[in-house]
């Protein structure tokens, strides 16, 4: 049976967004909140603080670290695994619980109902893609659990967004790390193939099957010419959250985004067998490659090459550890990978050890406090 939900909160809009102006201060540039796209809690407060190594943390971002390690002591996350439900396609992450508290998670608003983002002091208000394709995806999901109108007209105010973006490219309006405004991610246009393929069956709209189509080719583009397409070590695919950047193979992005080309296959917009291609030749360099994103059962942020020294490593919160083993079952279950099946059990079980997130914490805290606060 499925459990019913009551109507999410109604969106509350906001003005248009202002134009983006540059970052100031280094601190900014290496905000967890930024580098990592995570949402934070709305608040008055906007004071700095300094970490051991004289960096400049917005206070939101301790809180985040102290929800972190709230997460890591009890064992929650900010990621669970959807439940099926019978003839839809739900998205593998469920992120409908956000809908019920849109201020920590979604506002404000556009005047269509589409999510905008707001760090004061770090970026002006803004469209964040991959902040849209989660609210649309957190409605998808509920629709598919409950048939809500309020969720669908949410879900296909989202999708009209990605499909109005030109050329399928869904660029981020604002510097970072080194990158120029108008930066493209592999995350959002994982997550943006993955909500306009859902809007297309849905609706019919060719627009949107195209945009889902144009967006993936973006994902088959080397990044020398500005696209998303790089190279692991040993010559095999990746799929870049910050190309070009220090944030070099970072997991959790690359899976989004070959979530986001098993969809584009899996709908029949794929026809030249481009997507099923490169979403299996991706995941073949993962399986080699395995050791280079853990730590034991836990995983870490980005690539650590085989030589590197484990207290250097970055392991990951327990959220993104949970967004792994969601994303890379899914993915195995659905294409008959018991490798990365494997590996997604033990990160799960990992996730579940109390002795395990101990570790990964203290881990954490080292290399935070050691490095920066970013990643």
């Amino acid at each position: 049976m499925i459990r019913r939900r009551s109507p999410p909160r109604s969106n509350i809009c906001s003005a248009t967004p202002k134009k983006p102006r540059r970052w100031g201060g280094e601190g900014a540039t290496r905000s967890l909140a930024a580098i990592t796209g995570r949402s934070t809690a709305a608040s008055s407060s906007n004071f700095t603080m300094t970490s051991p190594r004289g960096w400049s943390v917005p206070r939101k971002e301790y809180r985040l670290l102290a929800q972190d390690i709230r997460f890591f002591l009890l064992g929650g996350s900010d990621a669970a695994p959807a439940a099926p439900v019978e003839g839809r396609h739900v998205y593998p992450l469920d992120w409908s619980f956000q809908l019920d508290r849109p201020a920590d998670y979604f506002e404000p608003f556009d005047e269509e109902g589409v999510p905008l983002r707001d760090l004061p002091g770090v970026i002006d208000r803004q469209y964040l893609p991959s902040r849209i394709a989660a609210y649309a995806l957190a409605n998808w999901n509920r629709w598919a659990e409950d048939q809500s109108p309020v969720a669908r007209t949410r879900f296909e105010a989202s999708c009209g967004w990605f499909a109005a973006q030109p050329h399928g490219a869904f660029r981020h309006d604002f510097p970072l790390a080194g990158m120029d405004a108008g930066w493209l991610s592999c995350i959002a246009q994982g997550e943006g193939v993955s909500a306009l393929v859902r809007g297309f069956a849905l609706t019919g709209d060719e627009r949107m099957g195209d945009a889902a189509r144009a967006a993936a080719g973006w994902l088959g583009k080397p990044v020398a010419e500005g696209g998303l397409l790089d190279h692991l070590p040993d010559g095999g695919p990746f799929l870049e959250e910050y190309p070009g950047t220090q944030y070099r193979h970072v997991l959790n992005g690359c899976l989004y985004a070959v979530v986001g080309l098993d969809d584009l296959a899996a709908a029949g917009l794929d026809p030249s067998g481009s997507a099923a291609r490169l979403r299996d030749e991706v995941l073949a360099a993962i399986e080699r490659n395995l050791a280079s994103w853990e730590i034991g059962d836990w995983t870490t942020y980005d690539f650590r090459p085989p030589e590197a020294r484990v207290e250097r490593a970055n392991p990951n919160t327990l959220t993104y550890q949970a967004v792994h083993w969601i994303l890379l079952r899914h993915l195995a279950v659905r294409l008959d990978r018991p490798v990365l099946a494997a590996a997604a059990t033990r990160w799960r079980a990992a996730a579940g050890s109390f002795a395990a997130r101990a570790k990964a914490l203290r881990g954490k805290l080292a290399y935070r406090f050691g490095h920066g606060y970013g990643g």
